[in-house]
């Protein structure tokens, strides 16, 4: 699609803005790339689809707009610049521009491998348990909602689906029955059965995530001939294919299997725990853990190699004899100058007295 370009005042589509592109049209929102007049930066902006929005379609915006104000510096979640409105008073949300999310890099082929799918999913965990600590569960994380940074961070955005925790009654968010149609073939089972939205609700859709970085499919993705009925039914019956591809730990696509369960209550249920679980599928610890020093097979090793009274220590040299340094003699005190004592006269100079002339000269 061309690029809407603008005047000096800017697109009348975003104000403040110029080469306005279409990136994605939503049942909720729709997603632009443009860039601002003032700064000259790429940016990405959101606004409602629809010219009159229904009363939850707003609160959607405005959700996300207290979402980002609470966790926006995380370096994972996507960085909210600025809240504009449009000729028709709708919320414009000008955010950090992504340089296209995973869906988009798959659909062009884009493969990964085993320590970079596993790398996305624990720093895009990182930013959910940032949510979680929130008291919010983000409903739709899939590879639509990952966008991927100018210095190749994966960024989570799309927080208009969040949902209260089943166990926080602070929040007055609505419900997100209606904004589930974008997640697809990445909802969990909960969320089509009009459950309520647990922590392991997003391990679920981390999951799906992560599994179709490693196979290029979602788990149960759509035919050509599929409609979304169709898709939900085998996402609440069909179980999970194991994934079957060289290099891939048959510990990885267990953890990953565990993750999608149809019951949310045999999934972990910690965010964090299941990223350090897949960590641990490939061999590496998890950020910030340090292992511990194992004493035992230290000890065995050495014997193996020096024998149960351990390494024999070699000969004790003898150190030299270093002669003693002499004393340094006192030094003898300075005698001080005794005081000029004035005398209260002043000194004059004596004037020399004539000499007699010599013998045989006259002095006249």
């Amino acid at each position: 699609m061309k690029p809407r370009r603008g005047r000096t005042g800017g697109d009348a589509l975003v104000p403040g803005c110029t080469d306005v592109v279409l990136v994605e049209t939503g049942p909720v929102t729709t997603l632009y790339k443009a860039i601002e007049l003032t700064t000259g930066r790429t940016v990405s902006v959101v606004r409602l689809t629809s010219r009159n929005p229904a009363a939850w379609q707003l609160e959607s915006v405005r959700r996300q707009v207290r979402v980002l104000s609470a966790i926006g510096e995380h370096p994972n979640v996507v960085t909210l610049h600025r809240v504009l409105h449009d000729d028709a008073g709708r919320p414009l949300l000008i955010l950090e521009f992504g340089a296209g999310s995973l869906a988009d890099r798959l659909a062009v082929g884009t493969r990964y491998t085993v320590a970079e799918a596993v790398t996305i999913g624990v720093k895009v965990g990182r930013a959910v348990a940032a949510l979680h600590g929130y008291g919010l569960a983000h409903c739709d994380v899939r590879p639509g909602t990952v966008v991927m940074s100018a210095f190749g961070e994966p960024l989570l955005h799309g927080f208009g689906a969040c949902a209260a925790l089943a166990d926080d009654d602070a929040a007055d968010l609505l419900e997100t029955a209606d904004l589930l149609e974008a997640a697809g073939e990445h909802v969990a089972p909960e969320l089509l059965e009009g459950g309520q939205a647990v922590p392991a609700t997003d391990v679920y859709g981390l999951a799906s995530t992560i599994y179709t970085l490693l196979t290029g499919a979602a788990a149960f993705q759509p035919g050509p001939d599929s409609d979304a009925a169709t898709t939900s039914l085998r996402i609440l019956r069909d179980p999970v294919r194991p994934i079957v591809r060289p290099g891939v730990p048959p510990a990885l696509s267990d953890a990953l299997l565990a993750a999608m369960a149809k019951d949310p209550a045999k999934r972990p249920d910690d965010v964090t725990a299941f990223t350090s679980i897949l960590l641990a599928a490939i061999g590496q610890a998890p950020p910030g853990a340090i292992e511990a020093p194992d004493t035992a097979a230290n000890s065995q090793a050495q014997a193996a190699a020096y024998g149960p009274a351990g390494p024999t220590p070699g000969p004790t040299l003898p150190l030299p004899r270093v002669a003693p340094v002499p004393p340094v003699a006192p030094v003898p005190p300075v005698m001080p100058v005794p005081p000029v004592i004035p005398t209260g006269r002043t000194a004059t100079r004596p004037v020399p007295r004539p000499l007699a002339p010599p013998d045989g000269i006259d002095p006249d």
